[in-house]
């Protein structure tokens, strides 16, 4: 290798590196390779490689040294910079003046000097003066709002050109500043064109949301707010960026009751509080992390990168930083203004709640130890004996669980807890099994009776029903012994409820005669208990009419907490099981307003239930409000599994109003808690439908992630499901281009869906197919079609005209302009058949567009003349659009003018 070759092979190797400091350094030394060599050329490849490097890092003080070297080389030899070098130098200068104004150990007459450099340059090139206006504007609020409100009229008036940043950001930076000063309507009004259209930035509209996140607030609007800030920090977890987006959300946070989920955001970019290296953009993000932190319990620990600390311990450090860093710009700026920015920024009291996708998770708060644990346990365990769930929770709470106690008073307290804190099945069965034979040495064998009923019930609930039979047989022998009436009343009805669940009536029912005596002699206080029992084997015999007077009259008898809740929850299932949607409603209503006047798990399994009525009665938009509280209350008091259903159920309803982030939302936090925990029944719609959703929401990657894990969940039994994961998965090779992993998955769904004897939908899946290939593989989509309409031989006329359609679309993909226009025709003759007037325009439209490729403009304006005639007055302006476009393109393909067209002027007036 020549001394020549050796700076250039330098280069090369560094460009290969990973962006960070050492490919910074590799970058040296190729420049030091070429300043040796004499090489101007290399060493200007060398020094703009290192500016992009340094603007990817943020570390705008690196830019100096190789920027310096390249203006002096600008000067000295310009014949070494073409037209492209030239241009990425005027764009480098921008990051430069813009690094300057940003970081406070450059001063003010270092910052000015360069930005009259820049303003200079750009007059002297004839470029628009619009980024050297912005950067004005940018250093003059730092010193205060008078000077800049003076200068921001020209940059808001300033038009761009190609050295302006996009036209997105620039909006985005004037939004900014006008939200930064108070200027709330003016803001609004200035966003709306951006975030009424598509943007190729990666930044945008995240960033314009993010800034506008406090003008929705303050003009009334908190569904605009909460909309704007998960749609924003949808793009920005993965590209934070500089902070001061992120930082724009964490404030909403921290103002709007959000500061849980404001914590969850500091923990998780815990690294921008030590690695943002911009200091300017520092000072934003430890202003509102620390803002976001004075709203959390100051004693607790929370995650800062490698260590954790208290909340206060991280808020106190954080401010003290982010104050030096203000005082260190007021001092560069001359002004005491940033320090005075930052104390009114922390200072900022709470605005209105906006609830997000979920209900912020709540903390609990720590509840003072008993004077006398033993007492309270005593107590509450008694409580739950007597069907007192409210005061027994309350109690049960209350208690230490290090707390020691006596051993028979241990034993019950541990059972008992496994019923408030419901942990995995298996688990419980163990322990209420070990409890029971406990009892059992110590001689309690009332304890032991009461026991081994809720282990028989434990038993039933995991499906182990020949289990759950002899526990609670052996439940009824132990209570008769024991000769205590209640208790045997309560065994008994426990195995009638087992011989029910396995549809044993007659056994049912000879235990609730045997209870029935009982209680109508000396037992009682257990009749409600009885007649839930016995209303349950009405149903069985199938008298549900009898089964609901029961319940009904049930109701109107004073009973435990316990015993009520049961019964109203029979009666609720019962009204289900009836098909009366009215009165199932009223009746979970019911239960809702009992289970919710006292908190505790019970209010989480009856809103759980509730909200999964609702979603199958199609009710979930009216009372989204219900799935929320479900999902509140599911993630005080049941965990993790009962919380996940109660997201996916709350995910139907933002699906179901087109409201998908927050849909994703929901469903990431459903698979956060499940994944990974063998919850495979759980898991797999989560999976599905949060795969579908990343597909609307663009987001392909993720929807192949998510899907293929959902293929691996689908029983092997469950052949149909897999066909629908297949077809979502297919949608997402489609939108990755991947045209072999397309094929494959739509076949396969196509020939599960055959195999089942579902020919029309096969072919539907094929259909597919082929619209998804048709342009890169003519030959496959033309054989989907074949077998499609092989299988639709005996489908509705709608079908075969799809089929016929997707003919003549794959056909002129491939510039067999004749058969398909022939294809299009017979399309459109069945299509009015139909009815159906915008397929009608499509088709017509499409003609138009075949006879412009096949090179026949005049008779392409005809057919774009004759879509325009059909459309109705509310055609959705997708239809209009696609009218307009053919008719434009037909009129310029003739060198026709499309503003002197009156139809084309019409078209273009309704959008």
């Amino acid at each position: 290798m020549t001394e020549e070759q050796a700076p250039a092979r330098m280069l090369a190797t560094a460009e290969h590196m990973p962006a960070g400091l050492p490919r910074y350094e590799a970058l040296e030394r190729a420049a030091r390779g070429a300043d040796a060599a004499r090489d101007v050329r290399l060493g200007l490849r060398v020094r703009l490689a290192m500016i992009r490097l340094c603007h990817e890092l943020r570390r705008s003080d690196l830019m100096l040294a190789p920027f310096a070297w390249a203006v002096a080389a600008e000067r000295r030899e310009p014949a070494a910079f073409d037209a492209a070098a030239l241009h990425q130098l005027r764009w480098m200068h921008k990051w430069v003046v813009n690094g300057l104004i940003s970081d406070p150990r450059f001063s003010l007459t270092q910052v000015q000097a360069a930005l009259d450099e820049l303003a200079a340059r750009f007059q002297r090139e004839g470029a628009s003066p619009q980024p050297v206006l912005g950067l004005r504007v940018r250093l003059a609020d730092q010193r205060g709002h008078a000077e800049a409100e003076e200068l921001f009229p020209a940059w808001l008036g300033s038009p761009g050109d190609q050295l302006s940043d996009c036209a997105a950001c620039v909006v985005g930076a004037q939004v900014e500043f006008l939200v930064g000063h108070g200027r709330f309507a003016e803001a609004l009004a200035h966003a709306d064109p951006v975030l009424r259209q598509e943007s190729a930035c990666s930044m945008q509209p995240a960033g314009v949301l993010s800034s506008l996140l406090g003008a929705f607030l303050l003009a009334g609007e908190p569904a605009r707010a909460r909309q704007a800030h998960l749609m924003a920090y949808r793009r920005l977890r993965d590209r934070p960026g500089d902070g001061a987006a992120l930082a724009a959300n964490l404030e909403f946070l921290a103002v709007t009751g959000n500061a849980e989920r404001g914590l969850e955001l500091v923990e998780r970019h815990a690294s921008l509080l030590t690695e943002l290296p911009n200091p300017l953009a520092r000072l934003g993000f430890l202003g509102a992390a620390a803002l976001v932190l004075g709203r959390i319990d100051p004693a607790r620990p929370v995650s800062a990168g490698p260590r954790r600390v208290a909340a206060g311990v991280l808020r106190a450090e954080l401010v003290a930083e982010a104050g030096a860093l203000a005082e260190a710009f007021d001092r560069r700026n001359g002004a005491v203004w940033l320090m005075r920015r930052l104390a009114e920024f922390l200072e900022q009291p709470d605005g209105s709640r906006v609830t997000l996708a979920l209900p912020p998770a709540e903390v609990a708060e720590p509840v003072a130890p008993p004077e006398d644990p033993r007492t309270v346990a005593a107590a509450a365990v008694d409580a739950f004996d007597a069907g007192d769930f409210v005061t027994g929770h309350r109690l049960l709470t209350s208690l230490p669980r290090s707390v020691e106690l006596p051993e028979v008073l241990a034993l019950r307290v541990r059972a008992r807890r496994m019923f408030e804190t419901r942990p995995q099945p298996a688990e419980a069965r163990t322990v209420f099994a070990e409890t029971v034979e406990a009892f059992a040495k110590l001689g309690e064998h009332e304890l032991a009776v009461r026991h081994r009923c809720g282990l028989a019930m434990l038993e039933l609930r995991a499906h182990a029903d020949h289990r759950a039979g002899a526990v609670a047989e052996q439940a009824v022998r132990d209570a008769v012994l024991l000769g205590d009436p209640e208790l045997e009343v309560g065994a008994r009805l426990v195995l009638a409820e087992v011989c029910q669940e396995r549809g044993l009536s007659e056994p049912a029912a000879t235990q609730l005669d045997a209870a029935r005596d009982l209680v109508a002699v000396r037992a009682r206080r257990l009749a409600t208990r009885l007649a839930v029992r016995e209303a349950e084997q009405f149903m069985l015999g199938g008298d549900q009419t009898a089964a609901l007077d029961a319940l009904t009259t049930t109701l109107t008898i004073d009973s435990s907490p316990a015993d009520r809740f049961s019964a109203l929850l029979a009666r609720a299932r019962l009204c289900k099981d009836l098909g009366e949607h009215e009165d199932t409603v009223a009746a979970y209503g019911e239960l809702a307003a009992f289970a919710t006047a006292a908190d505790g798990p019970w209010t989480a399994e009856a809103l759980l239930e509730q909200a999964a009525v609702l979603v199958e009665l199609d009710l979930e938009v009216d009372r989204l409000p219900d799935l929320v509280d479900a999902v509140a209350a599911c993630r005080r008091h049941l965990g993790a599994t009962a919380t996940a259903q109660a997201c996916f159920l709350l995910s139907g309803a933002y699906l179901e109003l087109d409201r998908y982030v927050e849909a994703a939302e929901t469903l990431e936090e459903a698979l956060r808690l499940v994944e990974g925990k063998e919850q495979r029944s759980t898991e797999l719609p989560v999976r599905h439908r949060l795969g579908a959703v990343c597909g609307v929401l663009g987001e392909h990657e993720a929807a192949e992630e998510h899907l293929l894990a959902a293929l691996d969940l689908v029983p092997p039994e469950n052949r149909l499901h897999r066909a629908q994961v297949l077809a979502n998965l297919a949608a997402a090779y489609t939108n990755l281009e991947r045209v072999e992993p397309t094929r494959a998955a739509y076949w396969e769904s196509a020939e599960i869906l055959c195999t089942a004897g579902r020919a029309e939908a096969a072919a539907r899946m094929l259909l597919r197919l082929a619209n998804s290939i048709g342009a890169q593989d003519q030959e496959a989509a033309l054989a989907a079609l074949t077998r499609a309409t092989e299988l639709a031989v005996d489908a509705d006329e709608e079908l075969h005209a799809e089929l016929i359609a997707g003919r003549a679309f794959v056909l002129a993909l491939h510039g067999r302009y004749a058969e398909s226009l022939t294809d299009n025709a017979e399309a459109e003759r069945l299509a009015v058949r139909l009815g159906d007037v915008l397929w009608q325009v499509y088709l017509v439209n499409r003609s138009a567009q075949i006879h412009l490729l096949q090179g026949d403009p005049r008779l392409s304006e005809s057919e774009a003349r004759r879509a325009a005639a059909l459309l109705p007055e509310d055609a959705p302006h997708a239809d209009v659009a696609g009218v307009l476009k053919a008719l434009s393109d037909a009129l310029t393909e003739q060198h026709r003018t499309v503003e002197r067209d009156p139809l084309a002027q019409e078209l273009l007036a309704r959008l």
